[in-house]
This record gives structure tokens, C-alpha cells and sequence, in this order.
């Protein structure tokens, strides 16, 4: 590019044709530049040319032709304008030109001795390129957030229009406009152009105007970046998948299991990609799932985080109120021989029952019902009283239940308490009345300290003390399952069961709940019956095998009854329905 130029032939040996130009204005809006030529003879010190006659001369600039006469003659040392003119020439449309010219010029003369004819000669010129795009600056943003557009025109009679483009989408920021500071907001929707990364690119382009004309296009690349507002969303619902709540107003601990429901959704494009709950020290990674009995009690929290794919993150928590909960439990029965008033009589008419229990409130919703079965111990079948005085009382403390039991027949009695979940009973033996001793009338039976009742059986209500020692041998005898338990897989052949052999007790069964039930450090009794005579002198507790790896602890308490506790591997379990609880347990008396 250049202001000027020139081309030049040699005349003669002394003179010198040259072609010379040079821009004298350029108009941004016509996109033109105006240049002028002349055409001159330049002589040097022995190049005097003396012709007076006309001479014709030729001048075509960027295709437009000049012509004309002139005189050729000059002196030593002088410079000649043959011929001159200005030529206006338009620009290509992006603002660059190069042009071409030539010249002729007749001479028609002889100069030392040579004939000179016409002289001629070309050439080209590129012309200052006339800056007409306007052009833009932008900075990189952030989307969703106002920023500055800046536009640089080069007259101001331009109009320029700025559209962009991000991946497949596009929009526009100003038609025809004259503004040079444009405020423009990336729009959010544009992150959808990304769904893993945290930023995309924006393409302006910048196209100017004069009039509807189209100058051209400059363009501006931006980098964005996705806000951290841009994240999923999440949130949950939390009910009990057995039903308890609807009941009881709250879950229920042991029982309730947590049915979770997570409903998530990633933003502008993004999909979620992991799901983490925690409730209760556990992890689930599921978008809906129940957990396993709840093992504590008071405001259970489950959290919950879902990721994107853009690895972005959110979380929502819910909160489920469990109310404490433990199976019924007895904590003491005994019985006594008594009068029609329930006053303490060893000769009396009647058998007293003294208990104590408790069951669960559960904010007074839980049902608690107790029943007594008696019969004698000959007999075959019991005869079941229900203890409507004491329906709904979740504990019970000195429990009172009389009714008429032969003088000469010892009892046997089995309580329960019933609630909403689970039954629990216990076991206890009411004797005849009190005699020094006595014989059965027919056939052999004797007993001493009470009426006699077996046929061959020595029965005796006292103390003994065997200065010499004692053999005690029996075959098996069936002990009493608990209301709550049951033999495992129905089979008769595990049902709790004594033997003593001397002075060495052994019990043996194979049960399962009825009811599943959060395991603890609280025992839970599993039968009852153990002989007061065979039964040990402090608790015995026994390490058991439960299903696949789970242990738990069999006690064989010195009231007669074999209590559960502690059921799991490293943490307290929940029993389930199908639990193989096996045991076999010797001591000694």
C-alpha cells in the first residue's frame, strides 16, 4: 500500500519519460480515493531537444483514458509536464484497491543521429486500504450477568448489527445500530450448549452498513462461564414403608423401615449422575429405596446429595421422628395360695397371680392387653382369662388376679401382655395348699410340704439339703415357649427342652420370633418352666450361633426362664422372622 508512485522509459540517452501519481484524498463513505497524475520529460545535461511541432500523448488510469497534444522540446537539465489530471477511484469493497496505468508519447524526432518514435511504458499503484468494518471488543463473561460491548466505526454514518452464536444456539444483540457501548446478558439458557463443562464460547459477529448495504463482517470470540447458581435441584419424600406412621404419628423403633423417594434434576442441559443418602451411619446410592428397620429413636435425619454431570452438586434433608420402642415385657410374676380375698393363705381356696409389666406408650396408641391361662397340671388344656381391668395400661406394677384352684392340685400359669406389634409371656406354678406330707390314696405318690398328686412321683415343697450328696436323673422335659417365639420352621422337634443328669443341667432349642424386632442389650425371654430345684444359683449366659454369621446371647436366668439379647455381628440386628436361633447349654446345680 502506498500514497504514491511512478514508472519511467528511457528517450535517449539524456532523457527520460516518467509516469508519476499520488493520492490526494480518500472518502470512507464513497470508498474512493482521489489520485493525480502527470505525464513529464526530464532532460538531463546533454538532452536539449529542439521540436516546436505537436505531439500526441496517451494516459489510461484504472481503465479510464486521457489524451491530448503537446511540444516535445526542452533544455538541458529540465523537467517538462507533458501532460496532468486527477482520477477518482473506487475501492473494492472490503476497502483495498490496486489500479493499473499506462502512457504514451509521440516524439517523432531524430536525436544524434537515431530516430525516435513514440515512447510508452505501465504499470500499477496499490492504494491505502480505506478502513470501513467497524470491528468489536468484548472482555470474557459470565452468563446470566450484564456486560459491555464495545464497537469501533470508522464513520459515523455507518449502522451495524452484532449477532452470536454458541454451539446450535444464536440470537441477536442490535440491528442497525449507531451505539458504540452496548450492554449485553449472556443469556443462562446458554449453558445448555455445555452439559459437562463449567464454561462455554460465544462467537459475535459484526456486520456494518451504509444504508442496507453490507460493508462486511468483523468477528469476537468470548469464553463464558456457567454460573455456580447453575446446579441441580433435589428434594425428597420420606414415609414408612409398613405403615406405622399413619397409625402412631410417628415411625416406630425396631419396626418402621424408611421408604425414600428422591426426585432430582439437573439444569440447562446437565443430568444427574450419582445419587448419596445417608440415614443412620448407613449409605444408599439409589434414587428411591426403604432401609432396614429403624434402630434408634427421637429425630432420625436423612441427607441426601445428587451430583451432575457437570459435577456439580445439591442436597436436601428430611427429618423422621421415631418414637422409642421395646417388645412387652414381664418383670415379675409370682403366685400364692390365698383366700376368696386375695389375702395370703397357704390353706386357702384360691391361687393369687402378682405381676408387674410394661409395654411401649407409644404416645398412649399402643394397645396393651393382658391374659392369664391356668390349669392344673394334670389337666390337658388351660382355661384363658382376659385381665380387662388392666386393658390399656402400659405398665403395670403389683398386677393382682385371683380365682378358685383345688386345694389338692398345684397349678400352672402362663401371663401375657399383648400390644400393637408382639406378645410376650411368662411362666409360673401355683402349688396345693401346704401339708407336712401326704400319700396319694390309691396307687404310689407321696409328697412332703404339699398335697400329693402324681402317681409315682416322690414331690416334695421343701427345701432339701442332702448331707451326702443327690443323683438327679431325667429324660426331657418341654419347657414353655414364649407367646413371641416359635419353633424353628414349625418343627415340634425344636422346641425348648430341660434334661438333668445328676447334678448337670442341659437345655436345648431351636426357635425363632414371631415378630421381628430391633436386637439389644435388654434380654427378651424365650421359654419358660425350668423346675426351681433345677434351676442355677445366678444367671448363665451363653454365647449362640444365630443365622449365617450372627451370634447372640442365650441366658438361662435363675427364675427358670432362657432369655435372648444381643443378636448381630458387630452391631445390634434386627431378628428377622426366619432367624435360626439354636442352643444348647449345660450347667450345674
Amino acid at each position: 500500500m502506498a500514497t504514491n508512485g511512478s514508472a519511467s522509459v528511457k528517450v535517449t540517452a539524456w532523457d527520460t519519460l516518467k509516469f508519476s501519481w499520488e493520492t490526494t484524498s480518500q472518502s470512507i463513505v464513497n470508498n474512493t480515493s482521489t489520485i493525480s497524475w502527470k505525464l513529464q520529460l526530464i532532460s538531463g545535461s546533454d538532452g536539449r531537444i529542439d521540436s516546436s511541432s505537436s505531439k500526441k500523448w496517451t494516459v489510461t488510469v484504472n481503465g479510464t483514458t486521457y489524451s491530448g497534444t503537446n511540444t516535445v522540446g526542452i533544455a538541458n537539465n529540465t523537467t517538462k509536464t507533458l501532460a496532468s489530471g486527477t482520477t477518482t477511484i473506487s475501492h473494492n469493497s472490503n476497502g483495498t484497491k490496486t489500479f493499473s496505468y499506462s502512457f504514451s508519447q509521440q516524439f517523432s524526432i531524430t536525436f544524434s543521429g537515431e530516430s525516435i518514435g513514440t515512447k510508452s511504458g505501465s504499470g500499477s499503484g496499490t492504494l491505502n486500504a480505506i478502513a470501513r468494518k467497524s470491528s468489536l471488543t468484548a472482555s470474557n463473561g459470565t452468563l446470566g450477568t450484564a456486560q459491555t460491548l464495545s464497537v469501533t466505526r470508522f464513520d459515523s454514518s455507518f449502522t451495524h448489527t452484532i449477532t452470536y452464536k454458541c454451539g446450535s444456539a444464536s440470537g441477536t444483540v442490535c440491528t442497525k445500530a449507531t451505539a458504540t457501548s452496548i450492554s449485553f446478558t449472556p443469556p443462562l439458557t446458554l449453558a445448555s450448549q455445555n452439559a459437562t463443562g463449567a464454561s462455554v464460547s460465544v462467537v459475535f459477529t459484526i456486520t456494518t452498513f451504509t444504508g442496507d448495504t453490507s460493508i462486511g463482517t468483523n468477528t469476537k470470540t468470548i469464553t463464558c462461564s456457567i454460573p455456580a447458581s447453575v446446579k441441580p435441584s433435589v428434594s425428597l419424600s420420606v414415609s414408612d414403608s409398613e405403615g406405622y406412621a399413619a397409625t402412631f404419628g410417628a415411625y416406630i423403633q425396631g419396626l418402621s423401615k424408611l421408604k425414600v423417594t428422591i426426585s432430582a434434576s439437573g439444569l440447562y442441559g446437565s443430568t444427574i449422575k450419582a445419587y448419596k443418602t445417608t440415614a443412620e451411619g448407613k449409605t444408599y446410592t439409589a434414587a428411591s429405596f426403604t432401609t432396614g428397620a429403624v434402630s434408634s429413636a427421637g429425630n432420625v435425619t436423612i441427607n441426601v446429595t445428587v451430583t451432575d454431570s457437570r459435577g456439580r452438586t445439591a442436597t436436601a434433608s428430611a427429618t423422621a421422628t421415631v418414637l422409642a420402642y421395646a417388645p412387652p415385657k414381664i418383670t415379675a410374676l409370682s403366685v400364692n395360695r390365698c383366700d376368696a380375698d386375695g389375702n395370703k393363705n397357704s390353706s386357702g381356696a384360691y391361687l393369687s397371680v402378682l405381676f408387674s409389666s410394661s409395654i411401649t406408650s407409644l404416645n398412649g396408641k399402643n394397645v396393651a392387653s393382658y391374659t392369664i391361662q391356668h390349669k392344673k397340671s394334670s389337666a390337658s388344656s388351660y382355661t384363658a382369662e382376659t385381665l380387662s381391668s388392666y386393658a390399656g395400661q402400659h405398665s403395670v406394677s403389683g398386677g393382682v388376679f385371683v380365682f378358685p384352684a383345688e386345694t389338692g392340685s398345684s397349678y400352672n400359669i402362663v401371663l401375657t401382655a399383648t400390644d400393637s406389634f408382639s406378645s410376650t409371656g411368662k411362666t409360673a406354678t401355683g402349688s396345693s395348699i401346704k401339708k407336712l406330707w401326704s400319700s396319694l390314696s390309691k396307687g404310689l405318690g407321696f409328697a412332703f410340704g404339699k398335697v400329693a398328686e402324681t402317681p409315682d412321683l416322690l414331690d416334695v415343697d421343701f427345701h432339701i439339703r442332702a448331707r451326702k450328696g443327690i443323683t438327679v436323673d431325667s429324660d426331657w422335659v418341654t419347657l414353655n415357649i414364649d407367646a413371641a417365639y416359635k419353633p424353628y420352621n414349625d418343627n415340634s422337634e425344636n422346641i425348648p427342652k430341660y434334661k438333668a443328669t445328676a447334678n448337670v443341667v442341659t437345655v436345648f432349642g431351636i426357635v425363632s420370633p414371631k415378630t421381628a424386632y430391633l436386637s439389644s442389650s435388654s434380654t427378651v425371654t424365650i421359654a419358660s418352666g425350668i423346675p426351681a430345684k433345677l434351676r442355677p444359683s445366678i444367671n448363665q449366659n451363653f454365647v449362640c450361633q444365630g443365622s449365617g454369621m450372627n451370634r447372640w446371647t442365650c441366658t438361662v436366668r435363675t427364675d427358670g426362664t432362657i432369655a435372648a439379647a444381643r443378636y448381630g455381628t458387630t452391631e445390634f440386628a434386627t431378628v428377622p422372622t426366619d432367624a435360626w436361633m439354636v442352643f444348647t447349654c449345660t450347667y450345674q446345680i
